[in-house]
């Protein structure tokens, strides 16, 4: 298969006779070096085992649902086949300079967060886009197209070619307990991420 191929191809989901989504082609989130694709790690593997040892780190700060949530997400835009020809093209590279210079996988997470899970969406939005460079600023006044408000415009992009596969991930999140046990935490959030005249 050639690189425009690759590039091109479209990952498409059915259900199984269970059930389960069943896609086209396994979806990797890191290749091996010098090794066959069926010794790569496959994405949701990747997010579940990334999910559950993020909830185990932040259970002693009451935290282990936003980590659960933030991991599945982490990585979404990995599902995106421009991602999955690089680590084709590229195996044996190591994948972490991806989001420079390259489509960048974390924005798709993070703009899924912030279009679909409203007011907190946007915290999960930070962490996510921040997991490889570190929380981003919201105007791109210092940081440019580093900015998270830029990013999401980039992550709506990839979304949109990966949304059987982001909705299938959203289905595996956790309600926030400060967002039903604490309202006014919610609309604080709210007030400080997105300020007085924008709604969620």
């Amino acid at each position: 298969m050639s690189d425009s191929e690759i590039q091109t191809t479209t990952y498409l989901a059915h259900l199984d006779d269970s059930g389960r989504f069943q896609w086209a082609r396994t979806l990797y989130a890191h290749s091996k070096d010098n090794a066959l694709q069926d010794q790569w790690h496959p994405l949701e593997a990747h997010l579940r085992d990334t999910a559950e040892k993020a909830r185990r780190f932040a259970e002693p700060f009451g935290a282990g649902d936003w980590a659960w949530n933030a991991a599945w997400l982490h990585d979404l835009g990995k599902a995106d086949s421009i991602f999955q020809g690089y680590l084709r093209r590229e195996n044996g590279m190591d994948d972490s300079e991806y989001d420079y210079g390259r489509v960048n996988h974390s924005s798709a997470g993070a703009a899924c967060a912030e279009d679909r899970l409203q007011c907190l969406g946007r915290v999960l939005a930070y962490l996510v886009a921040g997991h490889h460079a570190g929380l981003p600023d919201w105007y791109p006044a210092d940081t440019g197209n580093a900015a998270l408000q830029i990013r999401l415009g980039e992550g709506r992009e990839n979304l949109q070619r990966i949304l059987p596969f982001a909705d299938h991930i959203l289905a595996k999140l956790r309600p926030s307990p400060l967002a039903a046990e604490w309202p006014t935490i919610s609309y604080i959030i709210h007030y400080i991420l997105r300020g007085p005249g924008e709604s969620c």
